[in-house]
């Protein structure tokens, strides 16, 4: 009981676990006011740790996380891509061609010649971020080259990828990227893709 003109603090812990048993020693662990700052302090340490080590900023994060709810939660059925939607003609099996299994939620950037890479340095981050916190993406790349024998945008987004995904941990990832010629789409796939990418960027806007 809580004597006349005295003050107490609660603290309302919000846990999941796979048993009832799991559950409990989570709240038993985290009992005490000091036991929950320092498990606060420790998870911020590790978040701090993480984002060091993939060269992400705190706000870039908050993005990804923003982008990752986006590819987890799609509505099909927003206005804006009603109309993509209703011109395609193909289904999953439209992708195979281009070594798509259509899977994993698929994010599409569009590059031409004159597009820097750092949205494509950004995007790279982004599926590396995701892929720690359990959640695999397929990153298409359409590049729009204007000379069909000089491809500098498909040249330089393979040494991108490349010295992004050079280390063990994220070779898996590079079979998750796609670098695709927008000259060499027909329609009915530039449709397919735009209808079942989750999420679409534009390297030029």
């Amino acid at each position: 009981n809580l004597p006349p003109r005295r003050r107490a603090r609660f603290s309302c812990i919000t846990a999941v676990a796979d048993t009832r048993e799991q559950a409990l020693e989570i709240c038993r662990k985290l009992r005490y006011p000091f036991q929950i700052r320092r498990t606060f302090d420790l998870a911020v340490t590790a978040i701090n740790l993480e984002l060091n080590d993939l060269n992400i900023s705190p706000q870039q994060a908050n993005i990804y996380q923003w982008m990752a709810s986006q590819l987890m939660y799609f509505n099909s059925y927003r206005q804006q891509r009603t109309l993509t939607v209703s011109r395609n003609l193909k289904g999953q099996s439209g992708l195979w061609a281009y070594g798509i299994s259509g899977d994993y939620p698929i994010v599409s950037v569009n590059f031409n010649t004159d597009s820097q890479f750092d949205l494509a340095k950004t995007m790279l981050k982004a599926l590396k971020y995701w892929a720690i916190h359990g959640l695999i993406v397929d990153l298409v790349f359409i590049c729009q080259e204007a000379d069909g024998y000089n491809q500098p945008s498909i040249e330089g987004l393979q040494k991108v990828i490349n010295t992004q995904t050079h280390t063990e941990l994220f070779k898996l990832l590079a079979t998750h990227i796609f670098i695709l010629s927008d000259e060499l789409l027909p329609e009915v796939d530039r449709n397919l893709l735009a209808s079942v990418s989750r999420i679409q960027l534009d390297a030029n806007r």
